[in-house]
């Protein structure tokens, strides 16, 4: 066969071709050598390639140019054999289909392409085979195959794009020995849209030479190798060269596959002067990427905290369970980077390739039971690995890490050195074939207990999870809503007393929500300790201090309602003794006929004390945490326990601290508002004083015995409710593992600060008030059944009725005492709800309390009126029932709350018919007077009468009583005919009275014997009979002495009086009714009831009116007189009430000794000014 030697085509231009022939190319070239120079295609297609060279020596191409080319079969240079060099030519703007736009070389010697640029070259072909698999056809450029030497220089390829591999330049080699140079070169927006090598694609090809080259902007995205791809090849240099902005799913720049890897090291790198910035890979190989170097591990899932270690330390393993916590792995490449599994979508088949397992075969003291593989975790882009296992004979045991077969069964390995620990608390020992496993208790089940590794295998039992636990697993009790613990090693669970426990809650610290502190999350965070600002208590909740405002207003409320109540009461109760004492005064004088009881039980101070009682024992109940309406809660505390409702008033007063607690800060406030209220109702006691009297020095000398009387009535009312204060500041209370104070959670017991506090200030006010004050009144009280100087009660005086008349009204002589003896009772009862006990024992003890007082109050009977004595059982009653249905609701363990709530309903109406009680008591002494007047008011009062016939039970509360001005009149005319009948002379008297007394003595002596009292009173008559004819007496009236204490006892008597000698005019009358006066006289002293009757009135006159009162003393002579003026005062009166509260005459008349004593004030009535002198 014969070849042409040389070939040679210059200028040849061709343009605007369309071929679609059988496939021929346009140049065919077939010479030993060849020459194409100056060579232009432009503006064609056709189906093949465009020219095919085969020189058996050489071929050369030169200054040619390739412009809007179409090939849809080959490439435009087909180069089969020899050497081929082209320079200074460019290749621009070709699509070809599944061959490389501008060169493919099929075999050559020696390619040398210089100073040539190959722009916008894309090879876009997709094919499949008959399997159906999708072939990728190489080089978007050029494809060069089993070349011996090739040389590229000083050239341009940009945006050349291929389907497969390699953008711009495939090369692939099967020779042994080849050299492949790439020298000043630039390799710009190449593309390997669905393999690698966005620029270039080395495949077995050896002596590549990179030198002062440039890749840029080069993208392999799915795939690797962004700029270059190395798979199976060598490198012989690569220096001088820089990438930037590269980008592939591996090695955003370089990628190689089994290929020398000396050339990437870092040092290497730098040395050479391989420089890469901003090149980007989405699984790794940020810059040059390969297979993984090491194994990264972390307990925390974060890529960040991977450790590239050779053995890793494993420790506090519970046997037979999984870790605590699971292990993270992951694959780092060579740049010390971890594998993106998470933005590496298009790369989930080569992602599956990469697995991590253990690897225990080597070690028989160990058995892996579950977890063997790990597990990728596509959310955080990591291996996850959690085992189970169990060992035997050594709790050190070691085992393996090893990944899947990277590269020529290589594997990548690291050592786990596992640290077995003993059973914890939540697990149990259980022992089978000497291998030991901890089995934690299963969900449902716990166990806090710590076992012994040597006592307590195969014994330990899990426990069932409590009913105020929603979760329980191992040694995790997670708490219910309104529970609290102490801490997580305690299964003692407590139910808190406000809305302030949560487990679950975000936000809570300590299993306390926002604001709450200490044991039961009972306190609220006054030292600003725990929340970032210091709270106060307010009702169940706690508020930050600067909200604070309402919680003084709302204190300021109660203050002055206490402040009006006190102040009220306390001046009610004065006046209405007062009152009650001219009423006796009236009835001791015959003056007013009243019933038996006028004098008593009128005054409502007893039946407050007795429903004060109650309330301040009921409100012991309360600190039993039983739930009841808010307004009840509030209604019992108003009067039962006042100081509840304002102990927390203050709290945000002052910044807490160790040194001032909030427990001392609201007993230092409770006092001093205690006080105030004190000095407050004794000024305006004072006030009301200056304004009646106009006289500022009697009132001010009406001070001490003013503040005695407020002392006496406010430390009754308060007296429960701050001993029960007091008592919380010394009682403490076992939560836990240590003892707090009950009137403050947050408070540690024992502290320095606590005793400081509790021994200087706390039991001295405790001893003070608690036992002095009601010692010191006690005392006096017993004081008061002794009798003066007169032989009367010293507890009848009025300045001790005003005093003490408090304590001791309403009861009888020999009790006086009986409300010390409660105030002593509610102490225990304060004291027995404040003990470190459980609360069916502290009912218990306050039931048995309650049933003593009941025994002792109904053996005693202490009250002068049956109806208190009464009702005052009936209340107990109602205690002993409430306390009994607490016992009930408190010892019941039943599941079901609804027993719960009937008790609290039947305890809510047994104690709620208490208000039925005290309205039918304190309305039944309301009297609705009917008289015959023609008035309004009086009509309205027969309406209500006639509806109450009609309906009795409507107004059965209503007592109506009709009142005749008749019937007053005749009352007084009684009065009148007794100064008539009783007119004698002072002598006949005065031996009357002589022969009596002698005729008395005899007769009592043989009859009955002269009682002790009875013989009082003959003193007594005997001595105002000689004072009475005393010349001194009118002496000390005239000069404005002080009357004599002897003048002030005065016998009340019935018998016939004689008249003074001064009266003249009636000495007929006398001598009338005086024949039979000594048989008369003498009868009336020795007959028994006539001795009750005789002497068995008196009063002691001294204590009824201070002896700063002005005192008339009128002989027989104006007897007349005064009986007119007393008719004329009959005609104004209508009822003998009204006379009574009126407080306008004070009169006191005596029979006995012709005495009219009268102390007055100016009476205005109707105009009339009425003066007794």
């Amino acid at each position: 066969m014969y070849f042409l030697n040389n070939i040679e085509i210059i200028y040849l231009d061709a343009k605007n071709f369309v071929f679609s022939g059988n496939g021929d190319q346009i140049l065919q070239i077939t010479s030993i050598q060849s020459l194409l120079q100056f060579v232009t295609f432009s503006e064609i297609s056709d189906n093949n390639s465009l020219i095919q060279l085969n020189p058996l020596e050489k071929a050369r191409i030169d200054k040619s140019r390739f412009d809007n080319i179409s090939l849809s079969g080959g490439s435009i240079i087909n180069f089969l054999q020899g050497e081929l060099i082209i320079t200074n030519s460019n290749f621009t703007n070709v699509n070809s289909t599944a061959y490389p736009c501008a060169l493919n070389v099929i075999e050559g010697d020696f390619i040398q392409i210089k100073n040539c640029q190959f722009i916008n070259l894309s090879n876009n072909m997709q094919q499949k085979n008959s399997q159906n698999q999708l072939l990728h056809f190489q080089g978007g450029a050029i494809k060069l195959q089993n070349t011996n030497i090739t040389k590229i220089q000083q050239s341009l390829f940009k945006n050349c794009i291929s389907q497969g591999p390699a953008g711009a330049i495939y090369s692939f080699q099967s020779k042994q020995q080849a050299i492949f140079e790439i020298f000043m070169t630039q390799f710009i927006e190449n593309q390997s849209i669905l393999d690698s090598g966005g620029a270039i694609y080395f495949l077995q090809q050896c002596g590549i030479n990179i030198t002062q080259s440039y890749f840029s902007s080069n993208h392999a995205l799915k795939s690797q190798g962004g700029a270059i791809y190395f798979e199976s090849s060598s490198l012989i240099a690569f220096q001088n060269s820089n990438f930037s902005l590269n980008q592939a799913d591996i090695g955003g720049s370089v990628y190689y596959s089994i290929t020398n890897q000396e050339f990437f090291k870092e040092q290497i790198l730098q040395k050479n002067q391989i420089y890469f910035e901003k090149n980007k890979a989405t699984f790794y190989g940020q810059n040059i990427g390969s297979i993984p170097f090491w194994i990264g591990i972390s307990k925390k899932p974060s890529a960040d905290k991977l450790k590239i270690v050779q053995q890793y330390k494993v420790q506090n393993i519970s046997s037979g369970n999984y870790l605590d916590q699971p292990l993270y792995l992951n694959f780092i490449d060579e740049e010390g980077n971890p594998f993106n599994f998470i933005e590496s979508p298009s790369l989930n088949s080569l992602r599956k390739e990469f697995s991590l397992q253990l690897y225990f075969q080597n070690n028989s003291q160990i058995i892996i039971q579950q977890g063997v593989n790990a597990q990728l975790n596509q959310s955080i882009g990591l291996f996850q690995l959690n085992f189970q296992s169990i060992y035997k004979v050594s709790q050190n045991q070691k085992i393996y890490i090893i990944s899947n077969q990277i590269q020529q069964d290589k594997q990548l390995y690291l050592a786990l050195e596992l640290q077995y620990r003993d059973c914890i608390k939540g697990e149990t020992i259980q022992e089978k074939e000497n291998f030991i496993q901890c089995n934690q208790c299963v969900q449902g089940r716990y166990s806090l207990k710590i076992p012994d590794m040597q006592k307590d295998i195969n014994s330990i039992q899990c426990i069932s999870c409590p009913d105020s636990a929603k979760f329980c697993q191992g040694s995790q009790i997670i708490l219910k809503d309104g529970y609290w613990r102490e801490n997580n090693s305690s299964d003692q669970i407590y139910q808190c007393i406000l809305n302030s426990c949560s487990s679950d809650n975000p936000s809570s610290k300590n299993g306390c929500i926002e604001g709450f502190v200490g044991p039961l999350c009972n306190s609220c965070d006054s030292k600003a300790s725990v929340w970032k600002y210091q709270y106060g208590l307010k009702g169940q909740n706690c508020y930050v201090c600067s909200e604070w405002i309402e919680q003084y207003l709302y204190f300021s409320i109660y203050f002055a309602l206490y402040f009006l109540y006190i102040a009220y009461s306390h001046h009610s109760m004065i006046k209405s003794k007062i009152i009650m004492y001219k009423l006796i005064i009236f009835k001791k004088i015959d003056l007013f006929i009243t019933s038996k009881s006028s004098s008593q039980g009128k005054d409502f101070s007893l039946w407050f004390k007795i429903f004060i009682n109650y309330l301040q024992i009921l409100s012991c109940a309360m600190s039993f945490n039983i739930t009841v309406p808010n307004f009840l809660n509030v209604s019992l505390n108003l009067f039962g326990d006042p100081l509840q409702l304002t102990v927390t008033s203050f709290d945000c007063l002052f910044k807490m601290s160790d040194k001032y607690p909030v427990w001392l800060n609201r007993i230092v406030t409770q006092v001093v508002s205690m006080v105030a209220i004190y000095f407050l109702i004794n000024l305006s006691l004072i006030l009301i004083s200056i304004k009646q009297h106009k006289d500022l020095k009697k009132s001010f000398a009406q001070i001490p015995n003013i503040a005695k009387m407020t002392f006496i009535f406010i430390y009754l009312f308060y007296q429960p409710s701050l001993s029960k204060m007091l008592i919380q500041g010394v009682f403490c209370t076992q939560i836990g593992s240590d003892y707090y104070l009950i009137s403050d959670y947050s408070q540690q017991c024992y502290t320095h600060y606590h005793n400081l506090y509790t021994f200087t200030i706390t039991i001295p006010l405790i001893t003070i008030w608690c036992f002095l004050i009601p010692l010191k009144i006690f005392f006096n009280l017993k004081s008061f059944q002794k009798l003066d100087d007169h032989h009367n009660p010293k507890g009848q005086r009025i300045e001790n009725l005003l005093a003490y008349g408090v304590l001791y009204d309403g009861y009888k002589n020999k009790f006086l005492y009986w409300e010390i003896f409660k105030i002593f009772h509610k102490f225990i009862l304060m004291s027995i709800i404040n003990l470190n006990i459980n609360q069916q024992t502290q009912v218990s003890l306050i039931l048995l309390t309650i049933i003593f007082y009941y025994y002792i109050l109904q053996k005693a009977q202490p009250h002068k009126n049956i109806k208190q004595f009464q009702t005052e059982k009936r209340l107990i009653f109602k205690l002993l029932y409430t306390f009994a249905l607490l016992q009930l609701i408190i010892s019941d363990n039943s599941k079901l709350s609804i027993y719960k709530m009937i008790g609290l309903i039947f305890i809510i109406y047994i104690n709620i018919t208490t208000i039925k009680l005290a309205i039918f008591i304190f309305v039944g002494y309301i009297y609705i007077q009917i008289d015959e007047a023609d008035s309004c008011s009086n009509k309205f009062k027969k309406f209500l009468f006639q509806i109450k016939n009609k309906y009795p039970k409507l107004l059965n509360f209503l007592n109506f009583r009709r009142t005749k001005i008749i019937r007053i009149h005749q009352l007084w005319k009684k009065v009148i005919i007794s100064f008539r009948q009783n007119i004698f002379t002072s002598k006949n008297f005065q031996s009357n009275k002589n022969y009596t007394l002698h005729q008395q003595s005899e007769n009592s002596r043989i009859h009955h014997p002269i009682t002790q009292k009875n013989q009082k009173s003959v003193s007594y008559l005997n001595s105002s009979n000689k004072l009475f004819s005393s010349n001194t007496l009118g002496e000390n009236i005239r000069q404005n002495q002080l009357i004599p204490e002897s003048l002030k006892l005065i016998q009340m008597s019935n018998f016939h009086v004689i008249p003074s000698q001064d009266s003249p005019n009636n000495i007929q009358i006398y001598n009338e009714g005086n024949k039979n006066a000594s048989k008369s006289l003498f009868k009336a002293f020795s007959t028994p009831q006539n001795d009750q009757r005789f002497f068995g009135r008196k009063f002691w006159l001294g204590s009824a009116y201070p002896e700063s009162y002005f005192w008339y003393i009128f002989r027989f002579k104006y007897q007349k007189y005064v009986v007119q003026k007393l008719i004329l005062l009959d005609l104004y009166f209508s009822n003998l009430k009204l006379l009574i509260e009126l407080n306008y005459i004070k009169l006191l008349i005596t029979l006995q000794n012709f005495i009219i004593i009268f102390t007055f004030v100016k009476y205005d009535l109707k105009n009339l000014f009425l003066f007794i002198i």
